[in-house]
């Protein structure tokens, strides 16, 4: 682990809160390996 996780707001505010809709943002919280 080296990568500080985002909370959901930070997400969406990047991404347009596009992904973050869906659960992209859930999934990088819990499992930010998958990215």
């Amino acid at each position: 682990i080296g990568k500080p996780v985002f909370p959901c707001n930070r997400l969406e505010a990047r991404w347009g809160k596009l992904e973050c809709e869906d659960r992209l943002c859930d999934v990088q919280v819990l499992t930010p390996n998958l990215k």
